[in-house]
């Protein structure tokens, strides 16, 4: 099992059902979940609905995946940053159990001076693993250590995989399209700590420009800093980019780039197929979009905020 054990408290309550019960009632209570959190951010049913048909939409409903969940936690978790921080922490602490998309929380809350929301994560993050020890004892962190992440490392080494054709990071584009293993996590490392010093940035710098913008570019920025991640695990930053179409017209840079964000695990499952490298430039691009759209505190890519 790829993920951190402490996902087994979120997936152990499952058991108690039969399989098509569990899957059916896990995908209604992401989907509630994932609706009220689109909701309380924007007026536009149009947007929540193209939320939910969306490919990644789409792809996570069909591998039963958490991407719904995951969803609805990283949009609340960005609402909540300035009036209600302790939760904010909270919610990032339990978010660990699905890590790919916080590699980048610890440094958004340094640079915006979230301590308390930082402690919290870690006191949340800490007694979770406490917690899943004394349940499912130490030999599940060992397994996990010394099978799972070996595991997950098969599939970024080897691209005859299927999962590799499927995942839009700098790193597996160019591995498919022929690149060594240690080239492409070379490069992958870069973009990496571009992707670092972009949400370094723009949560120091600009951590009053609108919220949404800000959500925008830390999801953008956590896809294109992983090498990991699969075409679901797109959902959040493709909600993020709806969310910014419906608040306000976008110039005609940032719609393709939304349509593109919208249609990405499509194109990379595409391209992928045939070894050719492109879908994990999309989310690289964005951010760059927005990081220039802040920089110019004059003409700010929005106006107004976003409701908690």
């Amino acid at each position: 099992w790829y993920y951190p054990p402490t996902i087994m408290l979120v997936a152990a309550p499952f058991a108690l059902l039969g399989y098509r019960a569990a899957l059916l009632v896990w995908t209604l209570l992401g989907a509630m979940f994932l609706h009220r959190a689109m909701a309380r951010q924007t007026p536009h049913r149009t947007a929540i609905v193209a939320a939910f048909v969306s490919p990644a939409a789409v792809f996570c409903v069909m591998s039963g995946q958490s991407a719904f969940i995951t969803t609805a936690m990283l949009i609340a978790i960005f609402a909540m940053l300035k009036r209600r921080l302790i939760f904010a922490g909270i919610l990032i602490g339990r978010g660990t159990r699905k890590p790919q998309l916080g590699l980048l929380l610890p440094v958004m809350l340094i640079a915006a001076g979230q301590w308390r929301a930082f402690g919290a994560a870690a006191i949340t993050a800490a007694a979770l693993a406490a917690l899943t020890t004394l349940l499912f004892g130490p030999q599940a962190w060992s397994d996990w250590l010394h099978i799972g992440l070996p595991a997950q490392n098969v599939v970024l080494s080897d691209t005859h995989i299927l999962a590799a054709r499927l995942m839009p990071t700098i790193f597996m584009n160019l591995h498919l399209a022929g690149a060594p293993y240690g080239v492409a996590m070379a490069l992958q490392l870069c973009v990496s700590l571009l992707a670092a010093a972009a949400v370094g940035w723009a949560f120091h710098t600009r951590r009053d420009a609108d919220p949404l913008v800000l959500l925008a570019l830390f999801l953008a920025c956590a896809v294109a800093a992983t090498p990991y991640l699969m075409s679901y695990d797109t959902l959040p930053l493709a909600c993020a980019a709806l969310l910014l179409l419906a608040r306000a017209p976008l110039d005609v840079l940032g719609r393709r780039l939304v349509q593109a964000i919208f249609w990405l695990p499509f194109i990379q499952l595409a391209l992928g197929t045939w070894h050719i490298p492109g879908g994990g430039l999309i989310a690289p691009a964005f951010a760059l979009y927005l990081v220039q759209h802040l920089a110019r505190a004059e003409k700010p890519l929005l106006s107004g905020h976003a409701t908690a």
